[in-house]
């Protein structure tokens, strides 16, 4: 499985037309993809073209935590976060505009590898989304209905245009004219445009209704949702974990169980879960008996899944080794072989583990 765009692209674009927020990126994104599908495809069998285009879209063009980093001035969002302070952006407007033209870059690119290379190459594109669980924090419509919204403006926002031709109707009624809108042509590109669905998650939180966005006099993709999040319901956390990064194994069956629902059990792949420490030392960090029980749990619930007829066709450990982590650099680590200063690696005890589950086919709950 080969990702061809990860939050990230060359500065050029920036400096030449603004990069995603420029409906020129399609074209050239396109072009890009060909380059790789003609250079590479004879060895590669499933095509990621955006890994976690909803969070990037979000992130950098509604907050300051993402490069570009664009965003309205001084905006707080769900938990009362501050977002910063940006040179340029607009937190109601630019996360539309950039979402529109990387589901359109997608779409494309996925059109010419059909049409080109697929039947020649043998393989399979997709894209992986970035999503975290929401819950109700209480099972009053309005908590459910705040639920439904966040899973809509994270994961509907990408899927709905290519399985229904539209936004999800929750963000065509919060969002109004900022939202843009696809053309008949446009409509027809997306229709159907996923082999599979990559899914990236790590956790869930509890959600809300809310009317925060009322006191900001602002729009912003984040408050659009009407909906906070919590990690806790009744002074007790979701799962074990802190500062929203819990380790709650049901909600990893929860998700493909609703793509499987809303999606007709689209094929999916498991593109991204795992839990990171800021631990930095290999005596530290080797014996990573927390990561074992992450692993072996979440997988039990995928397992469960799976035989209860959700089409996940496979899952992929977040990750091999340590690496740079975005934003967070090398402040975690995530790997199960810990990575040193000089590059040396060491398998941690989730590294043996997985050895010895893929030997034995063996979970917490039995045999595979």
């Amino acid at each position: 499985m080969v990702t061809l765009w990860t939050q990230d692209h060359p500065q050029v674009l920036e400096d030449t037309y603004g990069g995603a927020l420029n409906d020129q990126f399609i074209t050239d994104f396109v072009d890009y993809a060909d380059t790789c599908f003609e250079a590479f495809g004879d060895r590669v069998k499933y095509w990621i073209t955006f890994d976690e285009p909803n969070d990037w879209a979000g992130l950098a063009y509604s907050t300051n935590q993402n490069p570009p980093g664009r965003c309205t001035a001084n905006i707080k969002g769900q938990m009362g976060m501050n977002y910063g302070a940006c040179p340029d952006g607009d937190s109601g407007t630019e996360p539309y505009i950039v979402g529109h033209h990387l589901l359109l870059a997608h779409a494309g690119a996925v059109d010419l590898y059909r049409s080109k290379y697929q039947a020649i190459q043998n393989g399979s594109i997709g894209f992986a989304l970035w999503f975290r669980w929401i819950e109700p924090l209480t099972y009053t419509l309005e908590d459910m209905g705040a639920a439904q919204r966040a899973t809509d403006f994270l994961m509907g926002w990408f899927l709905d245009p290519i399985f229904f031709g539209k936004y999800p109707d929750s963000m065509q009624e919060l969002v109004g004219s900022r939202l843009p809108s696809f053309t008949a042509e446009q409509i027809a590109q997306l229709n159907g445009s996923l082999d599979f669905i990559g899914l990236n998650i790590q956790t869930a939180l509890y959600g809300f209704e809310t009317d925060f966005y009322l006191t900001q006099n602002k729009t912003c993709y984040y408050l659009d949702w009407k909906t906070n999040v919590t990690g806790y319901r009744d002074g007790v956390a979701i799962g074990v974990g802190k500062n929203n990064d819990f380790a709650v194994p049901w909600c990893i069956r929860s998700a493909v169980e609703y793509i499987k629902t809303h999606y007709n059990n689209f094929p999916m792949f498991i593109t991204q879960t795992g839990i990171a420490y800021n631990f930095h030392s290999a005596e530290e960090t080797i014996n990573d008996d927390e990561r074992v029980e992450y692993f072996m749990t979440y997988y039990t619930e995928l397992l469960a899944a799976i035989r209860d007829g959700v089409n996940v066709k496979g899952a992929y450990a977040w990750s091999l080794l340590d690496g740079f982590e975005f934003n967070l650099g090398l402040g975690i680590r995530a790997g199960i072989f810990y990575v040193d200063d000089e590059y040396k690696r060491y398998p941690r005890k989730s590294a043996l583990w997985f050895k010895e589950m893929l030997s034995s086919n063996v979970t917490a709950t039995g045999v595979l």
